[in-house]
This record gives C-alpha cells, sequence and structure tokens, in this order.
C-alpha cells in the first residue's frame, strides 16, 4: 500500500483485511530472522527507535504508561492501587514520589519469577540492579557500610 493513501482509508484497509495482512507479517518476519535482527542492531535503526519512541511518549502519556505497566502485568488501576497504598512513597527509602526527575514511581519486579514487588524510586530501583538483585550483595554492603560506620574512620586520610 502507497503512503499517498489517506490515514483514514490505511486504518480501514487494515481492518478489512487484518486476518490476511497478520499472516503475511508473520510469514515475513519467519523467513527474514537474521535480515530483521541484523538490522536491528545497527546504530542507524537504534537512533531511530530511541527517537520514535520518546516522541510517542511526548505525544501520547497515558498510553505509553499502559504499555509500559502492561509489560509487568498490570493495568492503571492496579498501579494507582499501589501508589495508594505505599502513600505515594517509594517502598525502600520512603521518598514521595514526583512526576519528574529521579523520584519518579518505578515498577520493581522480580526477573525470576516475574512478579510485582512494589514501587521504588528510580535510585533506589537502580540500586537494586547494580546490585543484580543479590540477597548477599546486600548484606555484604550493609556489612561493610556498619564496619566504616563502627570505626568512623577514613584509613586514606580526610577528604
Amino acid at each position: 500500500m502507497s503512503s499517498s493513501y489517506s490515514p483514514e482509508y490505511k486504518r480501514h484497509y487494515y481492518r478489512l483485511n487484518r486476518e490476511r495482512i497478520l499472516k503475511h507479517s508473520a510469514r515475513y518476519r519467519k523467513e527474514n530472522r537474521e535480515r530483521i535482527l541484523e538490522r536491528r542492531n545497527t546504530t542507524k535503526y537504534k537512533a531511530t527507535e530511541i527517537a520514535y519512541r520518546q516522541a510517542y511518549k511526548a505525544k501520547h502519556p497515558y498510553w505509553y504508561k499502559k504499555w509500559k505497566l502492561r509489560q509487568y502485568g498490570l493495568t492503571l488501576e492496579q498501579f494507582e492501587e499501589l501508589l495508594r497504598a505505599q502513600n505515594n512513597r517509594c517502598r525502600i527509602c520512603s521518598q514521595e514520589f514526583s512526576t519528574k526527575g529521579r523520584f519518579r514511581p518505578c515498577v520493581d519486579h522480580c526477573h525470576s519469577v516475574g512478579h510485582v514487588r512494589g514501587l521504588l524510586c528510580q535510585n533506589c530501583n537502580t540500586a537494586i540492579g547494580l546490585l543484580s538483585n543479590s540477597v548477599t550483595r546486600v548484606e555484604r554492603l550493609l556489612k561493610y557500610l556498619r564496619q566504616e560506620e563502627l570505626f568512623n574512620c577514613n584509613p586514606f586520610g580526610k577528604v
């Protein structure tokens, strides 16, 4: 279909031919899997994809949020309920969430099982990610911090 057709015509055509178009797309993806993967790994494709997502997010914030939440199996209502249950605060540091910046709510989830654990600020979510969701690493970090608190010293002198 040429790009000169109107958006209304394209939507109408898709509704009438949806099954045929989906079958054709699936067959094309299956037959050209390697080619598609090669194209996706190019710098130009990645830059275009990032620009498209940023533009879509800015133009359609409601739909973008619904799409992101669906990745975690959450509805917008369930997300709002989590916010209320946590008093609009990060589950770890208790910082109040904002609409922008590092204190907007992030959905924290278990990567192995996939269930949602709660809402965190971006700082706490990043910290958990950097620690690879490892309880052992968190315990070692706590031990390290407590040791420094106990001795209240800096082996390299004052900074």
